[in-house]
């Protein structure tokens, strides 16, 4: 077993793939999971994520990004067996439902992996700062 690592990460999400890319912020080993119908990584980026971190930096991830990963660690907790096209499906409606939602639906004392978020570091979330990571 490695080291537990801070890493930087970002996370993308469509209707039928799921993107992880993780750049570790002592060597700059960088890490990328898919899950989609031609790649499927759930098995070792489930593995990376219970095993390897000890926390995570990210832009707007305590709001978005750790909420779904959040989601899909439990999903996978659940069904370690489950077919790509339906966790994308789920991980697609709890991306759009994240989305809509006012603030984040993770009570802070149950992250399993703790945050730093750098853009409420940096308070874009005040209205007058605020920004999207395109126009940063």
């Amino acid at each position: 077993m490695t080291n537990k690592q801070i890493q930087v990460y970002d996370l993308e999400q469509f209707p039928n793939c799921h993107t992880a890319t993780f750049e570790c912020r002592d060597s700059e080993d960088v890490k990328q999971f898919v899950i989609s119908e031609s790649r499927n990584d759930t098995e070792i980026y489930y593995d990376f994520l219970v095993n390897e971190l000890i926390g995570l930096i990210g832009f707007n991830c305590v709001n978005y990004d750790y909420p779904l990963l959040h989601f899909l660690m439990a999903v996978v907790q659940m069904n370690k067996e489950i077919a790509p096209d339906i966790l994308n499906m789920l991980l697609y409606e709890e991306s759009q439902r994240i989305i809509d939602a006012d603030y984040s639906s993770i009570n802070p004392r149950d992250v399993k992996i703790p945050q730093l978020d750098l853009f409420k570091i940096h308070h874009f979330d005040n209205k007058a700062k605020m920004t999207s990571l395109t126009l940063a």
